[in-house]
């Protein structure tokens, strides 16, 4: 665009899309066989392949590369015990950038105090920090309970100590080891009870934090509870996590459950199941990440063992009634007999798939089998361990550095009323914001004059961390050298701050002396909504005349910022410890390392990155949850099976299915078999949706393709069957003859099922029959539910096990009711995975559409497959154009739409417009023009119309050259677009 007789500019750039930093996961619940509690560190790189690095010692720090130990076992205990405890994090720059993974281990003292902390890389050597120490996307680990008792010895002293039973593989406790609080081995002395015994009136008022509650702004609380020897409980206050103060009496009105915002959600457990000997190979979880909307947006298998990425074996299914579940409950209980007598023992509670307690085992202290006598309660003094120490991970409002970029625009609105103004080609504004020199000429003419520049000021990478609340304070700064060859005159210029049409800040100078280099620096602190959306801007205004002509070199312009929001400064760890016998609380703050912090206030819980500046709602509070849930379909009375009959046959079985047969031909006389002839298939239709289950028999290398989901129940061994591509076919010694070589398989639930023929072999190749119906198994499949601050449900979203997209096709209840075979569910794919993708719709070679691929892992290994395409609705397919590589997101840019006319001898020239894109010229008169271009001088014929444009939208500009002179008595328009 050109200003005042100037000539405008062109810009170019390139983008670099970053790589996703990987992050360590350290997961606890695994001890060694002498009870010893360690934690696995697992890693996942950009790809998403995760390698498990090593193991640590959670009581000495000591790290081991290679994973645990064979007789490593999840942890069973009912008391945390962790003098030394595992944090994954991140070494990250100034920029936030991330510099190397790194796994702390943090020491308390017997105080619950943070004494030091150790850094390692995720193989285990010790690390310096270069950075910053920030945290990673990471799934915190599990925890580990065990049995906390008190040993009082012959003279009265009190040693307290923790047992840890162990199990046999049917979860029976077979026997203990016992320990110091610190970790090490220890030996009773004397008497052995539960610590609640000892003196159970020392202390009167015993006080108990209880937390999960926030006030009606979202301050986390926990409410105080005293009780004294009677049992009697009284609410004492509450206290503020956040400050550590503490309130007498209830809490304030509109307190409530805290709602979280959760990116990530585990499902239950779930059993890797072999479909042929239905045997249990693993324990999974399905790990599953939210958008911000409630939809999912990625789900990962994981091993409830280690914490590391699961690879399916087999079929992933509710975990079969008897299956070992990874953890149970014990507590210390008392049986209080009608004599007054109280004995104390362990209740081992057993709990099935979904959590819910099934059954439970009493054991004495020593690990015996016990059988309860009297009246079964909590023990009288039972309280929690003193003093007590629990950590959140808060955020401060301390200022954060931010990155700015200046984009040159038309000063004209800024320019001076009373004197002649002219602007520089946004070429020359735009080289000195990116980091060059820029020229305000001397006119040839001696009226008073300024030149002018200016630019948009915006946030580099779009939207901060947390939206757009909160302030930005800006330094702009730019230096001038006037080169001469006259000095200034009074007031010759400044640097000027807007924030929309206002002005905020200015500095300026007065008569420079030639060879005199002005600094203007303007400092605001400005709302952040504003900048972000594109209301501030910079403008530098400069004399160039007044009387006499002089020229400025204006270079070193820079821009420096700091944000500051609530909750969005320095992450830190505020730990709360409670005396048990005052009840106070006091809290201590350190950074993510250990070291002592101070906080900028106010403190708040840490916010979650907001993909979207356009508003600030409450999508933070969206809090998501998966539950197990079974299809139901009614079935049939019974089984039934198809009796003996002729080809194609049809009719009505003894449990009332409905059934149809095409492609049945040859049966074998009297009995229930059919042959299934080439082309085929061989197709029986059921009224209803059952379970079936049917036989086959071939000749040597003949084969039959079973349908999707089919089970194999029975092979013999004279049959192969390949499962990727559902195939059963005869071996070399196969023959339909022999009633012996007979395979059974079976589907779940169907309506239709299709046998089609392959492979070759004498006539008659392959028989089907035997062929029984019943009521069809329950399927089980996970519903995700989404709820916003309020509790309302704002989302319902069904998926398979392993995050497909889910239809219920009956009723969803629970996977306990119903009937049907035992036989799970089949595994179509071990996992599924989005991928976003770009698409040239337009063939310009450009993206310029989004949409996304879904790719599933099947369960035999082999390599995944692309199964559907969206845009917005999941629901509705899109077909890409051409697919192409996603560029970096760039701000849109504006194109100016132009157009002028030229006749009699008038010229256009495109160097003065030098930000065109299209040029299209049309010569409506009976007279000829003239067009020259780099290949020389042509003809512009009556009614004839040319266009030049750029190939791509990435293309900048036009270049030249490219002049048009209207010839005598021709008239010629000129259309073009170009760059605003």
């Amino acid at each position: 665009m050109a200003f005042q007789g100037n000539d405008g500019c062109g810009a170019d750039g390139d983008g670099e899309l970053m790589a996703a930093e990987a992050g360590p996961v350290a997961a606890t619940g695994l001890c060694l066989a002498d009870g010893t509690p360690i934690a696995v560190v697992a890693v996942r790189d950009d790809t998403g392949a995760v390698s498990t690095a090593g193991w640590l010692d959670l009581g000495t720090g000591a790290f081991t590369a290679g994973p645990p130990p064979a007789t490593a076992l999840p942890c069973s205990a009912t008391a945390e015990t962790q003098p030394v405890e595992v944090a994954a994090w991140c070494d990250l720059n100034p920029d936030g950038a991330v510099l190397a993974p790194v796994v702390v281990a943090y020491e308390f003292d017997d105080t619950g105090q943070i004494t030091g902390a150790a850094f390692y890389t995720p193989d285990g050597r010790p690390y310096t920090l270069q950075g910053t120490l920030g945290a990673c996307d990471t799934v915190p680990p599990a925890g580990r309970s065990l049995v906390q008792l008190c040993d009082t010895a012959p003279d009265g002293t009190v040693t307290a100590f923790v047992r840890d039973y162990e199990r046999d593989d049917t979860g029976a406790v077979t026997g203990f080891a016992d320990y110091t609080l610190a970790g090490n081995p220890y030996t009773p002395a004397g008497a052995v009870g539960a610590c609640g015994d000892i003196a159970p009136c020392d202390s009167p008022t015993t006080p108990a934090a209880t937390t999960g509650l926030c006030l009606a702004d979202g301050t986390p609380i926990a409410t105080i509870t005293t009780r004294d020897c009677d049992g009697v409980t009284t609410q004492a206050g509450w206290i503020n996590l956040l400050t550590g103060a503490f309130t007498a009496g209830q809490p304030p009105a509109g307190a409530r459950a805290c709602g979280s915002a959760q990116s990530i959600q585990v499902s239950g457990t779930f059993c890797d199941v072999d479909p042929s000997t239905q045997d249990v190979l693993g324990l999974v979880l399905v790990e599953y990440q939210y958008a911000a909307d409630g939809s999912i947006d990625s789900v990962r298998l994981v091993d409830a063992s280690t914490g590391g990425t699961y690879t399916l074996q087999g079929e992933l299914t509710v975990c079969p009634a008897g299956a070992e579940q990874p953890s149970q409950d014990a507590t210390v209980l008392c049986d209080t007999a009608p004599d007054g007598s109280v004995t104390q023992f362990v209740r081992d509670y057993r709990r099935d798939e979904n959590g819910a307690i099934v059954s439970h085992t009493d054991y004495t202290l020593d690990g015996n089998a016990y059988t309860a006598s009297g009246e079964i309660g909590l023990c009288d003094s039972d309280g929690p361990e003193c003093p007590s120490t629990s950590t959140l991970v808060l955020c401060d409002s301390a200022p954060q550095d931010a990155a700015f970029a200046a984009s040159a625009i038309d000063p004209t609105p800024y320019f001076l009323g009373t004197v002649a103004n002219t602007a520089i080609p946004l070429t020359d504004a735009q080289a000195l914001f990116d980091g060059g020199t820029a020229v305000f000429p001397a006119p040839t003419t001696s009226a008073w004059r300024f030149c002018w520049l200016a630019g948009d000021l915006s946030l580099v990478g779009g939207c901060p961390q947390c939206g757009n609340d909160g302030d930005v304070t800006l330094t702009v700064s730019v230096q001038a050298t006037l080169d001469g060859p006259n000095g200034g005159d009074g007031s010759d210029g400044g640097l000027q701050l807007y924030n929309g049409a206002t002005s905020v800040m200015y500095d300026g100078s007065s008569s420079t002396p030639v060879g005199q280099t002005n600094t203007y620096s303007v400092t605001a602190t400005l709302p952040l909504a504003d900048v972000v959306a594109g209301q501030v801007r910079v403008v530098l205004g400069l004399e160039t005349s007044q009387g006499t002509p002089k020229q400025w070199t204006i270079h070193d312009f820079t821009v420096s910022a700091t944000v500051t929001a609530p909750g969005c400064g320095n992450q830190f760890v505020r730990a709360f410890v409670r005396d048990c016998t005052t009840g106070q609380v006091t809290t201590t703050d350190t950074d993510l390392a250990g070291n002592p912090y101070t906080p900028v206030e106010p403190v708040a819980q840490c916010q979650p990155h907001r993909d979207s500046c356009s508003a600030n709602t409450a999508d933070s509070c969206l809090d998501c949850r998966s539950v197990v849930l079974c299809d139901i379909t009614p079935g049939p009375a019974g089984a039934a099976q198809v009796p003996p009959g002729s080809g194609n046959p049809t009719g009505t079985l003894a449990n009332g299915v409905g059934y149809t047969a095409t492609g049945a031909t040859s049966p074998v006389v009297g009995q229930p078999w059919w042959a299934v002839d080439v082309p085929g298939p061989q197709v029986w239709t059921f009224d209803q949706p059952v379970r079936v289950a049917w036989s086959v028999r071939l000749n040597a290398n003949a084969c039959l393709v079973l349908p999707e989901g089919t089970v194999v129940e029975a092979l013999h061994p004279a049959h192969t069957y390949d499962a990727g591509t559902r195939t059963v076919c005869g071996g070399a010694g196969a023959s339909n003859n022999d009633p012996e070589q007979v395979s059974r398989f079976s589907h779940p639930r169907l309506t239709t099922l299709t046998l089609t023929p392959g492979g070759s072999g004498a006539v008659p190749f392959r028989f089907v029959g035997l062929i029984e119906t019943g009521t069809p198994d329950p399927v089980p499949f996970l519903r995700h539910l989404c709820s916003d601050c309020n509790g309302a449900i704002v989302s319902t979203t069904d998926t398979t096990l392993d995050g497909q997209p889910y239809q219920v096709q009956g009723e969803a209840g629970s996977c306990g009711s119903g009937s049907g075979s035992a036989v799970p569910a089949p595994c179509p794919v071990a996992a599924t995975f989005e991928q976003r993708r770009c698409d040239d719709t337009d063939g310009d070679g450009d993206a310029d559409t989004t949409y996304t691929e879904v790719w599933s892992v099947p369960c035999d290994g082999s390599a995944p497959q692309l199964v559907w395409t969206y845009q917005d609705d999941p629901s509705i397919q899109y077909t890409p154009v051409a697919p192409v590589q996603c560029p970096q997101t760039q701000p849109a840019t504006a194109v100016q739409a132009r157009l002028v006319e030229i006749s009699d001898g008038g010229t256009w020239d495109l160097t003065a417009h030098p930000l065109a894109q299209s040029v299209t010229l049309t010569n409506v008169s009976s007279a000829a023009s003239t067009v020259t271009t780099v290949d020389g001088a042509a003809t512009l014929h009556p009614s004839q119309t040319i266009t030049w444009s750029v190939q791509k939208d990435s293309d900048l500009v036009l270049r030249g050259p490219l002049t048009v002179a209207a010839g005598a008595g021709s008239t010629v328009t000129v259309a073009w677009t170009e760059r605003a």
